[in-house]
């Protein structure tokens, strides 16, 4: 249920936002990584979290996906509604990873990915 709400507040405060940037951008926007930091209240925030996980359950299957639908993946574990969705507290990359890899590896990411996006974004110019 997590990851079904996290997806949906994604993209709509991360990477909606930075598509449209990128669509006009004369250079390279700010990075995902960056980004998402930057908004992590938000994007963790239990309402609209809470909304979204609603909205995953109205949203048209992907027929192209591997897994059923966020409804029927629901249903199979036995709920009929979402579950309450309480606040995060922690971070699964801070249990998971140390803190070094917790800063390098975004940090990295995102240098990779404003190098390709400046590319992009100068075709044509």
């Amino acid at each position: 249920m997590l990851t079904e709400a996290c997806g949906t507040r994604l993209i709509d405060l991360v990477f909606a936002p930075l598509e449209k940037e990128v669509l006009g951008a004369i250079n390279a926007p700010r990075p995902p990584f960056e980004r998402i930091v930057k908004q992590l209240a938000d994007i963790r925030a239990p309402e609209p979290m809470a909304a979204a996980a609603v909205a995953g359950l109205s949203r048209e299957h992907d027929p192209d996906s591997t897994h059923p639908p966020f409804g029927k993946r629901l249903a199979n574990l036995g709920y009929t509604d979402i579950p309450e969705i309480d606040e995060i507290r922690t971070s699964a990359i801070d249990q998971l990873l140390s803190r070094d890899a917790a800063k390098d590896l975004p940090a990295r990411f995102d240098g990779e990915w404003r190098k390709k996006a400046q590319e992009w974004v100068s075709v044509g110019r």
